[in-house]
């Protein structure tokens, strides 16, 4: 555990937020590392099992208690998700039916890691109650439409028909679940990307009307300009 040396201060000058979320990584002892903006957390108080191992990437929930330098935080661990690791693959070797087109959305924000050139997504998807099939989300790299200056990206999620736009079922057999995923873009980069470049993601998902899905999908998309290198 990283013993952690705190200056006595009136509690009201303490630096306290709460019901936050993040992608990080487990350093040594009780620390956390926010691979995107390069904090470090300590965590004073932790409401999990306790389980997450040295360098596992995780989704977690969690309070600022103080900061105790300048981007280095004391937090409340709420709870935590591994996070899955997977390549975004090219579409044009990748087959339709592998990545298939079954609606995805976002379930946070997603962001971009330059020093390994990952993409941390955070999603929703559907899939029916106490199904035991398995459901795989994928980032798709459209490889024909890609050039130096933009990488075109699609969000898909293949739920072999059990998705709640097929209505051979009734929408109270679905339910919404998370995933939350890591994926490596480096291998999909267009040739002759630079030091900067725009993406392009592309994903379906259901709107909705007071607070219900409507079976039917809506197309989104959302363009940033990322840096390739820090």
């Amino acid at each position: 555990m990283l013993l952690t040396l705190l200056a006595c201060k009136p509690a009201s000058e303490k630096y306290q937020y709460f019901n936050l979320y993040a992608f990080g990584t487990v350093g040594t002892g009780a620390t956390l590392r926010l691979d995107i903006t390069g904090a470090t957390f300590t965590v004073k108080e932790d409401q999990t099992d306790s389980k997450w191992m040295h360098e596992q990437t995780i989704f977690f929930f969690y309070d600022i208690l103080d900061r105790t330098a300048e981007g280095a935080y004391d937090i409340r661990m709420k709870s935590y998700t591994p996070v899955e690791r997977k390549l975004a693959r090219a579409k044009s070797l990748t087959p339709a039916e592998e990545y298939g087109n079954d609606a995805v959305s976002f379930y946070q924000d997603w962001g971009f890691n330059p020093a390994d050139r990952t993409i941390d997504v955070a999603c929703l998807y559907t899939c029916l109650k106490d199904s035991e099939t398995e459901h795989t989300i994928s980032l798709v790299a459209d490889d024909a439409k890609s050039n130096a200056d933009t990488l075109y990206l699609e969000l898909h999620h293949q739920g072999h028909g059990e998705s709640y736009e097929n209505e051979a079922y009734q929408p109270k057999d679905f339910q919404v679940q998370t995933a939350f995923l890591r994926f490596s873009i480096g291998g999909v980069l267009p040739e002759g990307a630079g030091q900067e470049i725009v993406l392009c993601l592309d994903w379906d998902w259901f709107p909705s009307e007071d607070g219900v899905l409507i079976r039917e999908n809506k197309h989104f998309q959302a363009f940033t300009t990322v840096k390739l290198s820090e």
